[in-house]
Order: structure tokens, then C-alpha cells, then sequence
């Protein structure tokens, strides 16, 4: 993950229901679905119960390991 860049994830039970942003500045949650990346709330673009489009936070560091979370209701490794 590079501070500002793309990324996808993909799985099960992601959102609640499919849902695009429309206008900026782009949410941090999205039918009712959050990540976080090193405790950062991400922007979101897309969601769907298959996946997840999201900015990577500038405050990432561009060195290796980050952790990510999933936030749908419960909080879950990613």
C-alpha cells in the first residue's frame, strides 16, 4: 500500500448492500461498512458485500506491515 494510492479488497459479508460515491470528499464509511489501516479510517469509494475500493490514508507509512481492519457490525482481520 503506498500513502494516497488505490486498493481493493475482496471477500464475504464486506457491506450490507452495494453503494458508490457520488460526490466528494469521499466517506470513511459506506453502507455501513469501515477499514482501517493502522488504526486510520480509510475513504471509500465503493462497497459491496464482495468488495471494498479505498484511498489509502496519506498517514501511511510507505514501509511494510501495515494491519488492516474490517468494520461491518463487528471489527475483523483483513
Amino acid at each position: 500500500l503506498s500513502p494516497g494510492g488505490l486498493g481493493s479488497i475482496f471477500g464475504t459479508n464486506l457491506a450490507g448492500s452495494a453503494a458508490s460515491v457520488a460526490s466528494l470528499p469521499l466517506p470513511t464509511s459506506l453502507s455501513g461498512a469501515q477499514i482501517f489501516v493502522n488504526g486510520v479510517a480509510t475513504p471509500l469509494l465503493f462497497v459491496s458485500p464482495t468488495q471494498i475500493n479505498f484511498q489509502t490514508p496519506f498517514e501511511t507509512p510507505a514501509s511494510l506491515p501495515v494491519s488492516i481492519f474490517i468494520q461491518n457490525g463487528t471489527t475483523s482481520p483483513a
